[in-house]
């Protein structure tokens, strides 16, 4: 899971990797991603970690699922 688009800088940040090393970094880009995707997980059901991750996790929380 890599960070892309607006995930990127908001991803960055959850995950504590900074944006411009997620920008550049493959590997930095990767682990942010995954550290996103735990966070989510901690937080969510597989389902809605992973649409929480695409769409965002306000989105899932506000409408209460996808």
């Amino acid at each position: 899971m890599a960070l892309r688009g607006e995930r990127l800088t908001q991803g960055a940040r959850r995950a504590g990797v900074s944006v411009e090393a997620a920008k550049y970094d493959a590997a930095a880009n990767i682990d942010g991603g995954v550290r996103y995707l735990r966070q989510l997980l901690d937080r969510f059901e597989l389902r809605l970690a992973l649409a929480a991750y695409n769409a965002g996790a306000a989105t899932v929380e506000r409408f209460g699922g996808v």
